[in-house]
Parts: C-alpha cells; structure tokens; sequence
C-alpha cells in the first residue's frame, strides 16, 4: 500500500494522541512515517526518542534523540533527555556531555545542574558533582532532593558535619524524606554517634525498607553499639533483599571486623570485589583484615591495588598508604615505611591536626639553624620518637622540642642540652629556621633495624631523689620485688583490643615474693576493691602520685619497681625508655601498633622489654600463664 500523503501536521497530531492513549506500536509508526518524509522534523524525531525510551530501548532512543539534537542544537530538553538515554544504556560520557550541555543552555534550570550533578556522581566525579548540586541549590535553595544527594556526596567526601547540616535543611523541608534520614543516619555515624544514627536510620527505613546504604550503616551502627546478634542479623537480612548487591556485602564485612571474626570478614571483602574489583573501600578493608591476621603480602597486594587504582585522592587511599606503612614497619622495612608514613596526615585520625607553620619543613639535612620538633601524637609516641632527639640535635645549630607540659620536667631532666616550649608556645613564636614533627625523625635517624638496634638503650632519666624515697614506701611491707602494673587503654579505636581486665590479672598476683603497684592512669578504686573481695589479692596505689598529669612522678614510681606487667600503652613506652625489665602483653591482631615489630620477642626501641603475645584473638591465657612464669623466674638480682 502507497504510504499516506496526509499532511505533516495531521499525522504529528495523530501520532501525539495515539501515544497519550497508550497506543505505542502505531504512534511509532506514525512518527517513522513523518520521518521518512520530512528526515529533519525535530517534533517527530524528539517524540519517537521519547516513545522509543518509554518502550525501554534505551540504545534505539539515543539514535533518535541524537536526530532531535542535530536539528535543534539549542533545545536544552533534547539534550537532558538524550543524557538520559545514554545513561541508561550504561553510556557514562556521553550522558555527562549532554547533561553539561543542557545546563550551559539553560543556566538558570535547577534541574539541569541537578541531573547533571546526579551523573557526575555516578561517575564517582564527586568534586565537579558537588558543584553541580551548589548550583542548583544557588538557583532553587528549598530543593530537598538536591540537599539530600548533596548531604550523601558529603559523606563520601568525608565532611560528615556539613552533611548533617544539609540534611537538616531537607528534613525542614520534607520531614518524612527517607533518603535524608538514611544520609542523616550515615552522617551521624561517620562522626561516631552511632545511638543517633542508629535512630535516625530506624525511622528512614520504616518510611523506605528498600535503602541499601540505609540497611548496611544500620549493621555497622548496631555493630559500633556492641548489640553484636542484631548487627548480624541486619546485614544478613540487608544481603537477602538485595543478593547482588557490592554495599550489603561490604558492610557484612565490615560487621564481621568490628567483631573481630576476620576471616568471614576477608571472604565477605572479596564477594563484594568480585562485583567492584577496583573498589578503594574494600581493598582497604579487605587489606586491613589480612594485616591483623598476619597475611602480609596478601595484605600488602590490596593497599597496593587500592593507590594503584584510585580516581582520586580520598581518606580510602590515604588509609591505604598509611597501612602500608604500618605493614612496612611492623615488618622492619624501614626505609619503605617511613615515605608511606608521611600519609598520615590525610588520614581521619590525623586530619585539621598539622600546625599551620610558616617555617620551612626540616628534612634532616645538617644545619646550623634552630630547628623546631613539634609533637603529633600522644603520651606515648612522644616518648617513643624521643629516642631520636639527641641524633637530631647532632644534626643542628640548636633544637627546641614541643611537647606536651607534662613531660618537660622528665625530658629536661633526660635531655638537657635540648630546648623545650609547648606546641601552643611554638606556634605563638614561629621564628625558627626549620620546622618538622616528631614522627618525621624515623625517616631521618631510624632507616633501618640495624640503625634501631645500635641506638637501642636507656634515654629517659627519672627523678632519682623521688624514685628512692618511693622505693624505700613500697618494701616496707617485706616484699622482696615490687612489680608495676598497668592493663588498660583509652585509645579511641581499638583500646578494648589491647586492654584487659584487673581481674583478669589474678593469676599473676599470686606469684610470691612479689608486692604489685597500680601504674594504671584514673581511677581504679573499683577495681581494686572487687578483686580484694574477690581473690584477696591486694593492688597497692600510691595517693601521692598521679599517674596521669604527674608524669615525672610516674617515672619516677616505675624506677622504683623492680618489673613492669602491661599491656601496649604510654606505661609501656614510658618503662622502655627507662630501661626497666617490662613484660609487654600484646593482642594477636586488632590494637597491635607498628612499633612492637612483628616475629620479635624484644623491642626495637627499649633495651629490657620482653613481648608476649595472644595466640587466639581475644584470649589473654597464654600470654598470662606466660607472664607468670617469667615473673617466677626473675630473682632480685635479675630485677636490681
């Protein structure tokens, strides 16, 4: 049959009320049939992308759409559907192209920037998409849908408060939005409040079941909350709804690490890798749980993979080159761990921490200027990094240390040619000829072990008036050996991993001849006092030493024991450096630090100190029956 000669213009409208009505097979036709004869009729090209779009051929619709696009260049809503064509045929570029050129068309479209904000975020551009969100929200601020998926970039990009913020603003806007709840819930989570995260994700996913990332930081929230059956059954619940999918797989695993169950951790890791193989997030995770199991060169591969193929810098790759540098040095691999070292400082932990000094940076090169060391870390790492002072001294005209107040009096005592201010006092001042943290001197005075074994020695002085008059009070009870005890941590992450128990030290309180001394920080009266009740064994605390702010008067209460018993903590690093016999006790995975290097017994760093470590995760009996032993066999000359 002869095609109809009808006019253009009556088989455009005719075409148009068929679609409306739902008749798409014969709309269709009907725009092929215009298109046949006028190839160039925008109206019909750009209605048959459409038709052919709601027909879910996405790759047919961008041909037509594009046919659209030649016709009339400048038409901003041929462009924006087209870049949802090509989205949804899995086309990222093209999408983004034509979503930007639709903005550029109508700058003062909210939707424009929206969309192509949603498009750039797809593609993980998280800093153009942020723009394209602040611009939108410029042109239209009461946009709830732009300040939520503004508050979810946000997250990614690590400012977990201004998300908060724009989430409010969206709630203000439409309280019952479950997506802002769900990014309000991860927010609160990523600044540790996981109760108020916890909440504010119930309340999301009573609105939406069906939110994947809402689901999975429910995990990790109950996880952080120690309600350990509910964290695991969330995510299972979280990887039946959604079996495919890379976030529920990887915050089961991350739930299984927070739970110390690492090997179900490192199979969950690599499902999810399986679907995301570059994906910076799970290598790291799956990297750290190899770490703590002492899979080292598995581990090794993932932080390497991770910087390998990054998109971008982020606190993912920076955790990854700062866990290398953990490996590294756990290892002994000085010279490789101190350059990944110098990534710590975009890690969450160190983050807004660096002075804003003006003074050049210090790289060690021998001066004759005033060099300023200034303290990064805690109690501590500054008593570790302490070690290297007078080497660096060496190396300059004059050196000022700042450190915290509370350890000038046993540093100047230790190290009396050095100068010493607070890091308030240094910034104040500003004037020395070159600058550098403390953590720095590793790569500078410590690039290897045989570098760390010939320095190895006692470096820290104690107050030897006080310390004599200490140790006369603590053998006026007929105890032949005083042992110094200290078994808890407050480090923020993992403190519980490498603490234990007073209690739990039972064992070792009934080895005779031996009158044992609390060198633990706070207060402890509670403890002490219910396991007199308990065991009868008695925990002596000095009242006239406080173990926290009097530092010089702890130094001073460790030399005058005989022995140490303590788990990694500034007790430790404070023992070490004066030379004492110092039994240390060490997890086997989570909470050990990269200065207790890994296959030794000894230490690095301090002369006397003798490691112990768990053989199973969480499981002090070992290493306690160990100890005790040790503690047997020392005599009062071994400890004199």
């Amino acid at each position: 049959m002869a095609p109809s000669r009808r006019p253009i213009s009556q088989l455009l409208q005719e075409a148009n009320s068929l679609q409306q009505q739902g008749q798409l097979e014969s709309a269709n036709a009907r725009y092929r049939e215009i298109l046949d004869r006028q190839p160039r009729n925008f109206e019909a090209a750009y209605s048959l992308g459409l038709l052919t779009l709601h027909m879910g051929d996405a790759n047919g619709a961008t041909l037509w759409l594009k046919r659209a696009a030649n016709t009339k260049p400048g038409h901003a809503g041929t462009h924006s559907l087209l870049a949802v064509a090509f989205q949804l045929s899995g086309q990222a570029a093209p999408a983004i192209e034509h979503f930007r050129r639709a903005a550029v068309l109508e700058p003062l479209h909210p939707e424009h920037h929206y969309n192509l904000g949603k498009a750039l975020r797809s593609a993980e551009l998280f800093e153009q998409a942020m723009s394209s969100y602040e611009r939108a929200l410029q042109l239209r601020p009461a946009y709830p849908a732009a300040l939520n998926n503004l508050s979810e970039l946000l997250i990614l990009l690590e400012n977990p408060n201004a998300a908060l913020e724009k989430t409010e603003e969206a709630l203000r806007l439409q309280p019952d939005y479950a997506e802002a709840l769900g990014n309000r819930g991860g927010a609160l989570l990523a600044i540790d409040r996981p109760l108020e995260a916890l909440e504010c994700l119930d309340r999301a996913l009573q609105l939406n079941p069906y939110m994947p990332r809402a689901l999975n930081n429910r995990s990790q929230a109950l996880a952080k909350l120690g309600r350990a059956a509910e964290a695991l059954e969330n995510s299972a619940l979280a990887i039946a709804r959604f079996p495919q999918s890379f976030d529920a797989l990887f915050a089961h695993g991350c739930v299984m690490s927070e739970l110390r169950r690492l090997p179900e951790a490192i199979d969950l890791f690599g499902k999810a890798l399986k679907l995301k193989p570059s994906d910076s997030l799970a290598l790291v995770a799956r990297g750290s749980a190899l770490l703590h199991t002492n899979q080292y060169d598995a581990a090794q591969f993932d932080f390497e993979e991770a910087i390998r193929t990054a998109i971008n810098i982020n606190t993912a790759i920076s955790t990854a080159h700062s866990n290398l540098s953990n490996l590294l040095l756990l290892n002994g691999r000085f010279k490789q761990g101190w350059r990944e070292f110098e990534w710590r400082w975009n890690t969450t932990d160190f983050k807004g921490t660096k002075p804003a000094f003006q003074t050049p940076k210090w790289d060690g090169t021998p001066t004759t200027g005033h060099v300023l060391i200034w303290r990064e870390q805690g109690i501590g790492d500054q008593i570790l990094f302490a070690s290297m002072l007078q080497d660096a001294a060496l190396r300059t005209g004059q050196l000022t240390v700042a450190v915290e107040q509370r350890l000038h009096p046993l540093f100047k005592r230790s190290f009396p040619n050095l100068h010493y201010v607070t890091l308030e006092q240094a910034a104040e001042q500003d004037d020395y000829d070159f600058q550098a943290p403390l953590g720095d001197l590793g790569a500078i005075v410590r690039r290897s072990v045989e570098d760390c074994l010939a320095a190895r020695k006692r470096y820290l002085i104690a107050d030897a008036d006080r310390s004599a008059q200490l140790r006369s009070e603590l053998h006026n009870t007929g105890h032949r050996r005083v042992c110094g005890l200290s078994w808890s941590s407050k480090h923020k992450s993992v403190g519980d991993r490498k603490s234990i128990s007073l209690a739990e030290l039972a064992p070792l309180l009934s080895v005779p001849d031996y009158q044992f001394i609390d060198l633990q920080y706070g207060d402890t009266i509670i403890e002490r006092t219910q396991l007199a009740s308990a065991t009868g064994y008695q925990v002596r605390r000095i009242d006239s030493i406080d173990n926290l702010r009097d530092l010089d008067g702890l130094a001073a209460l460790v030399e005058a024991c005989d022995v140490i018993v303590t788990i990694s903590n500034t007790t430790a690093h404070l023992a070490g450096a004066l030379g004492k016999h110092v039994f240390l006790m060490l997890p086997r995975s989570v909470g050990r630090f990269w200065c207790w290097q890994s296959e030794r017994s000894d230490s690095l760093w301090y002369p006397n100190v003798r490691i112990f470590r768990q053989a199973i995760d969480g499981d002090w009996t070992h290493v306690l029956n160990e100890v005790r032993e040790a503690l047997s066999a020392l005599t009062p000359q071994h400890t004199n």
